[in-house]
């Protein structure tokens, strides 16, 4: 890790150095205390606090501001919450005994976790999936999970787990997708949709909607705020990460979708005419733009939103 360099929102720099054999974290010119080992080092996001997992004598810490919490075989790596004042990670006691470390506080015992510790927009919540192991004979193999939100196991007992868990802007509702029965469910505030074949990772809009993207038998359909929009023979990626956009008011959705054999755009409930590729869409006030591909040139083309 000696050498790897750091910057904190307001640029102030960390980086990794060796002085007789251990490590040390320089930041703003200060040298820290000496460790074996590092690894994921990060500023807060007001840049105030620094926080990296270490191998020290015992076993692995989270150092915080150099203060060390307490010994595990395994942590990290750490994670602040978006106002800076609290800190969360991951933590083993021993094979299949992990633990939510929370402001300090651990958290039921989990054979795994799928992803870490998620804050809400407020910093005032917490939610995780914890991943326990059955028993008996035969059920030792299988998985099953509780989500745990505010520190407390929550909703349905689940197979496994399709997505992390995400918050809503206004911090009020959590979304994920989860597995039963080989059938995968989106929740809601503790409550599932019907079951799919397949469900794709819940996104919230900047009014609290929720969208997300399904498969059941033949066809997609894209969920937003309850309503099940149109179905698609095939989805493709809006953004290089997205496949679906929403307004920057909330209020609309949409996608690139194949139907009928050519591709075309979908906002909302509206399917667009076919093109043999589309790109770039774009929400610009009450207007949502994107660029149609045919082999007699690229086609600028706009249309006007519903109120």
């Amino acid at each position: 890790m000696a050498g790897g360099i750091q910057f904190g929102s307001d640029g102030r720099l960390a980086y990794g150095m060796i002085d007789a054999d251990r490590l040390r974290f320089v930041i703003d010119g200060a040298a820290g205390q000496p460790v074996a080992d590092a690894q994921s080092p990060t500023f807060s996001p007001d840049a105030k606090h620094f926080a990296f997992a270490a191998q020290l004598e015992g076993g692995m810490r989270i150092v915080v501001d150099d203060r060390a919490g307490p010994s595990y075989e395994l942590v990290g790596p750490p994670v602040f919450s978006p106002d800076s004042q609290r800190i969360a990670y991951q933590a083993r006691r021993g094979p299949g005994r992990l633990t939510a470390v929370i402001d300090g506080v651990e958290g039921p015992e989990a054979r795994d976790f799928w992803g870490n510790v998620v804050f809400s927009p407020d910093s005032r919540r917490t939610a995780y999936l914890p991943i326990q192991a059955g028993s008996g004979l035969i059920g030792r193999f299988r998985t099953h999970g509780q989500a745990v939100v505010d520190g407390v196991a929550t909703g349905e007992v689940w197979d496994s787990w399709q997505s992390e868990v995400h918050f809503s802007p206004d911090s009020r509702h959590v979304a994920f997708a989860a597995v039963r029965s080989k059938v995968q469910h989106m929740i809601l505030d503790d409550v599932a949709s019907p079951p799919f074949d397949l469900v794709g990772p819940p996104r919230f809009g900047a009014t609290g909607r929720l969208a997300y993207l399904t498969k059941a038998g033949a066809g997609f359909a894209l969920f937003f705020d309850g309503a099940r929009g149109p179905t698609i023979d095939e989805a493709a990626p809006v953004t290089p990460d997205e496949l679906f956009l929403i307004s920057p008011d909330g209020a609309h959705v949409a996608s690139i979708a194949k139907v009928g054999g050519g591709w075309r755009p979908i906002i909302d409930d509206r399917i667009g005419p076919a093109y043999p590729g589309i790109g770039r869409i774009l929400f610009e006030a009450a207007r949502v733009t994107f660029c149609g591909f045919r082999s007699d040139g690229v086609y600028d083309v706009s249309t006007t939103l519903d109120p």
